[in-house]
């Protein structure tokens, strides 16, 4: 009975870690983990079942991903202006890919991974669009958000006027010392 027990040790020792998400920080037993298993097979309106409890009770990964669900329309009706409400809940908590997309959706410009197929509600902004980008830039974990924004922000900064770089310096002072102040 011992060597059975040894057995199922050395088994999950061998196959739990194989059950991580790859590349990711997450248990598999998480149920945002659980929604992202759905998203990747295509299963949008499943994964929509995990992550919009957890978005609601203020999980800002979840958050993100519903707005990607609304932006992009996946197991829902398109809504820029849910997917923008839940990108801005997810990049004030400081979520990364979050605050690319809102980054995104204020600079329009040519080399941007995410476009409003019809207009998003939001105005071009160069100053609020370099803000999102710099904080996303700090919060950067994976290496192709930091490899995008990389590539991105040298663009945007030859767009932008000395005045313009300092108000959206100013603007990322402001908002760190919130971020601060809330702790």
């Amino acid at each position: 009975m011992e060597w059975v027990k040894a057995l199922f040790l050395i088994l999950s020792f061998v196959i739990l870690p194989g059950c991580m998400i790859p590349g990711t920080k997450y248990d598999p037993f998480d149920p945002y983990a659980f929604g992202v298993r759905w998203y990747e097979r295509g299963s949008y309106d499943r994964a929509l079942g995990y992550w919009k409890p957890l978005a609601e009770a203020g999980d800002c990964d979840a958050q993100t991903q519903l707005g990607i669900l609304y932006f992009e329309a996946k197991g829902v009706t398109r809504d820029y202006e849910q997917a923008i409400a839940w990108w801005r809940k997810a990049a004030n908590q400081g979520q990364q890919k979050a605050q690319i997309a809102l980054g995104d959706l204020y600079y329009q410009g040519e080399h941007i991974a995410i476009r409003c197929q019809a207009n998003c509600g939001i105005q071009r902004n160069l100053v609020t669009a370099y803000k999102w980008y710099r904080l996303g830039e700090r919060a950067a974990y994976y290496e192709k958000e930091k490899e995008y924004l990389k590539h991105i922000l040298p663009y945007i900064r030859a767009e932008m006027s000395p005045l313009e770089l300092q108000a959206a310096e100013k603007l990322m002072q402001v908002r760190r010392a919130r971020v601060r102040g809330a702790k």
